[in-house]
């Protein structure tokens, strides 16, 4: 009897001190991010680490209590200086479905011709 409220005594402040750390973590998780990045560069150096720097970019963006009200990757999806955005919608509009997957197709055809030209290939890569 003693051993199950002992587990039961457990179990209940171990559920306490996650629903207090929670809130802490929805409010602060950036910083456990970075450092966890920053010990995975560390620990990784002589192999692949240095690409954990490439994420504390976007942990500064994304998480909070870094993220401030008007994001950078929001305000720059809400541009559209060529009017791209604008005209997709007008040619879509009231088309049927095959108009969607054809124009998606297209997309990554496109995509796909940018990315072997850029990287020299001389097959083309498959996105999508």
């Amino acid at each position: 009897m003693l051993f199950l409220a002992s587990v039961l005594g457990s179990a209940l402040l171990t559920l306490g001190l996650i629903i207090y750390f929670r809130e802490h973590l929805r409010k602060q998780i950036g910083w456990y991010l970075l450092a966890l990045c920053a010990i995975g560069t560390w620990a990784g150096w002589q192999s692949d680490g240095w690409i954990m720097l490439l994420m504390m970019p976007v942990v500064l963006w994304k998480t909070p209590p870094f993220s401030k009200e008007e994001k950078l990757f929001a305000w720059a999806a809400g541009k559209d200086p060529l009017g791209i955005k604008a005209t997709t919608a007008k040619f879509l509009q009231n088309k049927a479905w095959y108009w969607w997957v054809g124009y998606f197709v297209l997309t990554c055809v496109i995509a796909s011709i940018l990315i072997s030209l850029i990287t020299g290939e001389q097959t083309l890569v498959i996105i999508g």
